[in-house]
């Protein structure tokens, strides 16, 4: 096994990690496992990811019929003691849609930042040491209360999903990149502009399609990406960061 990550802890042991720190701590994984990926803009090979850290820290992955939890179906769920990650069993037949690579991600950012000590959010001990994620707790754009160990744990996971998905280093190149080949959507090279013009509208859409399509991921995921990273000036009067990361139909209209 690898060397642990060393962190530090608040008193329920959440690790105390900014999300500068948690996409540190994903880009140097990809480094560390595939050395050139980081050259050129490339989607990340999720798959591999977790195939390479299921071998290091000797994993076991399980792929089951779908259940319920508190009657949410769930996306996967993580056991520490038993070293071990299920997933809904569809997601072994479509590992490649951009919401289950989220899926994969998220676990692993459960794994990598929340196995060394058992984070306390219930009386229940055993539940201590599981993570149990829903499809509808994993929307990026969920609220999240930050003073909750649990609602914390799940932001943490969430930004190593993104950071290692769309990492930092090679998203905002990538950005200028479509920009210079697309044209009309930046008034500055870098950063990203939309308004309720249904010009500005196409334009946007056109240039979250490129991205999308670049690191394979889903529309909300490249929207609230943009957001976290500060390249986003959105003066659309109605818009909000899309909540539709694992619906059916995840290529959300802008305009709406």
């Amino acid at each position: 096994m690898s060397p642990k990550i060393t962190m530090l802890y608040d008193k329920n042991w959440v690790p105390i990690l900014s999300d500068i720190k948690i996409e540190g701590i994903a880009e140097n994984l990809l480094k560390s496992l595939f050395p050139d990926l980081l050259k050129k803009p490339n989607k990340t090979p999720i798959l591999d990811v977790l195939n390479r850290i299921k071998e290091r820290d000797n994993l076991k992955v399980h792929y089951q019929p779908i259940e319920r939890h508190d009657d949410v179906l769930i996306a996967g769920r993580i056991n520490i003691p038993k070293r071990t990650i299920y997933f809904d069993k569809s997601i072994a037949d479509n590992i490649e849609k951009p919401e289950y690579r989220f899926v994969v991600a998220h676990e692993l950012g459960h794994w990598l930042l929340h196995s060394q000590k058992r984070i306390i959010f219930s009386k229940d001990e055993k539940r201590n040491w599981e993570f149990i994620d829903t499809y509808d707790s994993l929307v990026l754009s969920a609220p999240k209360d930050l003073t909750n160990p649990r609602d914390r744990a799940e932001h943490q996971a969430n930004a190593f999903a993104a950071g290692i998905l769309m990492p930092t280093s090679i998203f905002q190149k990538t950005l200028e990149v479509i920009q210079y080949a697309v044209g009309g959507v930046c008034r500055d090279i870098g950063k990203v502009y939309v308004d309720d013009n249904p010009s500005s509208k196409r334009e946007y859409f056109k240039l979250l399609s490129h991205l999308c399509g670049t690191f394979n991921v889903s529309f909300s995921s490249v929207e609230i990406r943009l957001i976290r990273l500060g390249l986003l000036t959105d003066k659309r009067k109605k818009a909000k960061p899309s909540s539709c990361l694992f619906k059916s139909n995840f290529r959300c209209n802008p305009g709406t």
